[in-house]
């Protein structure tokens, strides 16, 4: 009995591992198919929106798509256009579209009713181009994982079924037309759905299969032409089936006619106006298809003979296929069209029928090359992109050719195999890696069009003589065609912009974020190699030079924050610590990890993070450009500027800082509005305009340039007696300022009545200004606003007590109170370096000076933003105290300390100092309440 029992847990015990491991392999397949589907949606999401908001399409087709399926959703399936551009169009797959998202805006309105909102209803076209694109890739997505089925129908293992996934998982044009809100991808997902039919039926000899794979053959056919191809795939079975085993030419005719029959239903499904208007859809259908396969095409190419005709096709554009498909996997494809050559052939000698699946993996293997030979027979230049539905039959095809090889009994065979896979991989995976480096970036197009319209303010050029300023190029022919295409940027009068090379004024960034910056043609007011770095998240730019670069220079400046910039630029790390208001040129030598993109276009990535306080950066390329900068931040040599009439006029066109955002604003007695905040402006002289609507008798309005310590330093009032709702009163103020304060705040005050803002311009005083400094060169001299920090304003020196640290986060450099107090206001002095960075809630904490009297009573309290403290780091700024009128007189002993003003939490210290420290406070001196 006992033998008995131990028998029975041995073999339970076998039955629980083996399914505890069938378990585990099933557990692991699940987690490979995942990783894969993962790696397709990260390849296919990159950038899938970019360049939506300024309207910059991936496909010029898009609009179109998008606007048919607006129409479907709308309930409008059939209108006329007139143009062969629309008419008689494939727009299958946008059907598709609106049977997917019809339930989905159901549920959004179902849901929006039931919590009380306004039903969303049909979405604008513009949302629908963010809904085509997400849908692309869905479908881009089943492709992939309809790889698997379709690799064990051939007769796969799972290893090599996961390999012709994760193949179609990084194919290059298959990224491609997943991005674009076009039919493309429909003809990917029909022919794999034919594939798979034509897989079933060589199993099972299903005709439903037959049926199943002429309609998908239809619904291919209605998102693009191309997509008729891939029937030929059912029919080329059943041809090789009736000749190689059935023998049956009756039988080949019924299935055939069941496969048309299933094609005319699917084409009646996908393009409904057949039952509308059959006459004129079949007629739009025909003068549609001609009319694009003849597009672009010379009218010379049809007056050649017929041979010079394929001679020049074939010779045009078979590398540019085969590169677009992957030459090793064209080759691994290849060889499995050799072998299920030889096979056949083997088993059509000993007159046998060959196996189904066989013939499945040599229709499959055959198809992507006749298909390729057929579509580019009559067509002198094609676009690599409408091939993408070949990739997936050939992935299928490599993997079958693999497992020929791996299961050969020779090991040569076998290191074969292992060479194919891993240069398939290397070529795929090279191919999709650059893509995804150009889709998750910028579009081209998006930065020429703001840099287009940013530059030169049209308006006041008389004489328009537009040429090009800047060559933007990154790409040469690339698999999506249309993506940064190459643009010139041009500008009214660029001639003198091109002669001149630099802007004789000082410089601001050029408003918005563009990541890529060229390094060619002229420098502008507007500098578009200036940019802005904000305190908070990494900014990356991608700056593109002509010539691979050996240096890098940048000049580097902080605002009234202290500022620390992490630069990353190749593999380098430079870690920049700024105090406020300083600027510091940083060169960062080899290796740049410079990438050749074109032969003219190196491109070199810059990181740059900013801590605490926010950073400005500029770009310069040649000591032209560090001399100029130098020259209007105080520290460079002063020289004279060109003079002349014309090139004044030239500048005073170009744009500098202004804006709209707050036309239309009322403003109330009392109110005020900042126009802009932390304006970058270095030392020069400026002229700040402003329209104003007044609305009531007695208006009178402030303008004014404001720095926190400076205060209003420079404001210039109006006053109206009547009101002029509809005709704009400018408010004009010319000021001069050093390169300290180089971030400060244009404001408008409404100090009585009521009014209206228009828009505002800030530009220098182009004539002034270099009227001024020529001046003063000649007298060799400089202007004296031509200076790193104003003139009253001295440096700051450390003290006695320099380095006491407060919680290691802010140090001590001087600190200077009056011996003697009087009721009212003073003047004192505080000066702090950050040491920490980032520092978080920096503006929450606050230096304080403790009034002790000699009972040990604190009498008053002078309180410094910590903000206030670390901005004197450089230069003695004044910080106001207003002495307490019932402050005691007598002798007071002042006690130093930093806290957090939320927490009231104070900071440890630490001296190098003998000076009493006491509950988080160090004294520092004395003084006398008079």
């Amino acid at each position: 009995m006992e033998n008995l029992r131990l028998i029975d847990f041995f073999v339970h015990f076998r039955y629980m591992h083996r399914m505890l491991r069938n378990t585990k392999s099933r557990w692991l397949a699940l987690a490979v198919g995942l990783s894969i589907v993962g790696l397709g949606f990260y390849l296919r999401t990159a950038g899938l929106f970019r360049g939506l908001n300024d309207e910059v399409l991936f496909h010029p087709d898009e609009a179109k798509q998008v606007s048919a399926l607006f129409n479907y959703l709308n309930d409008r399936y059939v209108w006329y256009v007139g143009s062969l551009f629309y008419d008689g169009y494939p727009l299958f797959l946008n059907h598709v579209d609106e049977w997917l998202l019809r339930p989905i805006f159901g549920a959004r309105t179902w849901l929006s009713e039931g919590v009380g909102l306004a039903p969303p209803g049909v979405p604008s076209r513009q949302e629908l181009f963010y809904w085509s694109r997400a849908l692309r890739v869905f479908y881009g997505l089943l492709v992939v994982l309809m790889a698997w089925p379709a690799a064990r129908l051939l007769g796969l293992p799972r290893p090599l079924a996961f390999f012709c996934m994760a193949l179609s998982a990084i194919a290059p044009l298959s990224i491609v037309v997943a991005h674009f809100a076009t039919g493309d991808i429909g003809v990917d997902l029909f022919t794999a759905c034919i594939i798979l039919c034509t897989g079933w039926y060589a199993h099972r000899k299903a005709h439903a299969a037959l049926f199943a794979a002429g309609m998908f053959t239809g619904f291919a056919f209605a998102a693009k032409y191309q997509g008729f191809l891939s029937g030929g795939v059912v029919f080329s079975f059943l041809l090789l089936e009736t000749l190689l085993t059935d023998r049956h030419i009756g039988r080949f005719f019924r299935r055939s006619l069941l496969v048309l029959a299933g094609l005319v239903s699917g084409v009646l499904i996908a393009i409904p106006q057949f039952f509308i208007n059959p006459e004129r859809t079949w007629r739009d259908t025909w003068d549609n298809f001609i009319f694009i396969k003849n597009y672009n095409v010379p009218a010379k190419f049809f007056e050649l003979p017929l041979g010079e005709r394929l001679s020049m096709c074939f010779a045009n554009n078979t590398p540019l296929v085969l590169q677009a498909l992957g030459w090793s996997v064209v080759f691994a494809a290849a060889l499995a069209c050799l072998l299920t050559a030889i096979a056949l052939t083997k088993t059509w000698r000993a007159r046998r029928s060959p196996d189904r699946v066989l013939l499945f993996a040599a229709v499959v293997s055959f198809f992507p090359f006749w298909a390729v030979l057929l579509s580019i027979a009559g067509k002198p230049q094609i676009q690599a992109f409408h091939f993408a539905f070949l990739q997936w039959p050939l992935c299928l095809a490599v993997g079958w050719t693999l497992g020929q090889f791996w299961h050969a009994s020779r090991k040569p065979a076998r290191r074969l195999a292992v060479a194919l896979a891993l240069l398939t991989l290397l070529e795929l995976g090279a191919g999709a890696r650059r893509e995804h480096f150009f889709w998750q970036r910028e579009e081209l197009r998006s930065v020429a069009k703001t840099v287009h319209t940013e530059l030169v303010d049209e308006r006041l050029i008389p004489v328009r003589c537009p040429q090009s300023v800047r060559t933007m190029q990154l790409e040469d022919d690339n698999l999506p065609a249309f993506r940064n295409s190459s643009v010139k940027v041009p500008v009214m009068n660029g001639q003198f912009w091109n002669a001149a090379g630099i802007a004789p004024v000082p410089s601001v960034p050029m408003p918005g974020h563009h990541e890529w910056i060229f390094v060619n043609g002229p420098v502008f007011p507007r500098n578009d190699r200036m940019f802005h770095v904000p305190a908070g998240p990494a900014l990356e730019k991608g700056l593109i030079f002509p010539q691979a670069p050996t240096t890098l220079t940048l000049a580097v400046q902080s605002g009234l924050w202290p500022s620390e910039v992490k630069l990353t630029v190749g593999g380098q790390q430079r870690v920049e610590r700024l105090a406020s208001y300083e600027s510091r040129i940083v060169t960062l030598e080899a290796p740049l990890q410079a990438k050749p993109l074109l032969s003219n276009a190196w491109h070199v990535a810059v990181r740059a993070q900013a801590a605490v306080g926010d950073a400005w950066i500029a770009l310069l390329p040649d000591d032209r450009d560090r001399a100029n900068y130098q020259l209007w931040n105080g520290t460079g040599a002063a020289h004279s500027l060109p003079a002349d009439e014309t090139a004044l006029r030239h500048v005073a066109s170009a744009k500098y800082l202004e804006g709209t955002d707050a036309a239309g604003k009322l403003l109330k007695s009392g109110d005020a509005l900042v126009l802009s905040r932390n304006a970058p402006l270095a030392a020069g002289i400026y002229r700040l305009d402003c329209e104003v609507f007044p609305l009531e008798t007695n208006t009178a309005v402030e303008l004014s340039v404001e720095d926190l310590f400076f205060g209003a330093s420079a404001v210039q009032s109006l006053s109206v007696t009547r009101p002029s709702p509809d005709k704009p009163q400018v408010l004009t103020r010319v000021f001069q300022k050093a390169f300290v304060p180089c971030a400060v705040d244009l404001k408008l005050q409404c100090v009585t009545g009521m009014c209206r803002i228009g828009r505002w311009e800030l530009k220098p005083e182009t004539e002034t200004l270099v009227s001024e400094l020529n001046r003063s060169v000649a007298a060799g001299q400089r202007p004296a606003w031509l200076r790193t920090t104003p003139i009253e304003v001295p440096p700051t020196a450390p003290g006695p007590l320099a380095g006491i640290a407060f919680g290691r986060a802010v140090e001590l450099i001087d600190i200077q109170i009056p011996p003697a107090l009087s009721a009212g206001p003073t003047n004192i002095h505080c000066a702090m370096k950050l040491s920490r960075f980032p520092f978080q809630h920096f503006t929450e904490y606050f230096a304080f000076v403790h009034l002790i009297d000699r009972n040990d009573e604190l009498k008053a309290v002078i309180t410094i933003p910590l903000w206030q403290a670390t901005a004197c780091e450089k230069n003695v700024y004044p910080i106001e105290y207003v002495v307490p009128a019932d402050l005691p007189r007598g002798d007071y002993s002042l006690w130093l300390g930093v806290y957090n003003g939320r927490t009231d939490k104070r900071l440890p210290i630490s001296t190098p100092h003998d000076v009493p420290v006491e509950d988080d406070k160090v004294l520092i001196g004395h003084t006398t309440r008079l």
